[in-house]
């Protein structure tokens, strides 16, 4: 997939409008639980962009996340087939953003690194806002973890 772009809107009431693309429960779907078996060699999103609108803070913040890259290897929903993926994106003001890790479905489990370089002082400020008991005037941030969900 090359190239998509993603409208993200989250309006003063916290609604977010991706929410709307979710399928309605039907009665028959309800009772059945088991996941359909899925196997997807290889995805690949190249040169996708995020756009982001949110509503819901005192001041709307904007930003946009390009070029995005996702890639998916050997995906399964098998029980406790290890799914690799990653992430990696820049903002408008030139922050990183490289996540990676391994998934499985069954049950949901995750582990993964996320690594953010250059986070700006004025974007924390620009997006807490008035969450925040100080101001937030200059400066940026790196930071690296490792996680492990189960």
């Amino acid at each position: 997939m090359t190239a998509p772009v993603i409208n993200t809107l989250i309006d003063g009431d916290g609604s977010l409008n991706l929410a709307a693309l979710k399928p309605a429960d039907s009665s028959s779907a309800a009772g059945n639980t088991a996941l359909p078996a899925v196997r997807i060699d290889s995805f690949e999103l190249l040169q996708g962009e995020l756009q982001l609108r949110d509503n819901s803070r005192p001041q709307p913040f904007a930003t946009e996340l390009k070029p995005i890259t996702f890639t998916l290897r050997n995906f399964r929903t098998e029980p406790h087939y290890d799914n690799a993926f990653h992430f990696a994106a820049l903002s408008e003001a030139g922050e990183a953003f490289d996540w990676r890790g391994d998934f499985t479905v069954q049950p949901l489990s995750a582990d993964g690194r996320l690594q953010i370089t250059g986070l700006k002082a004025a974007t924390i400020q620009s997006y807490l806002q008035e969450g925040l008991p100080f101001r937030l005037l200059s400066g940026a941030v790196s930071l690296q973890g490792s996680y492990q969900l189960t």
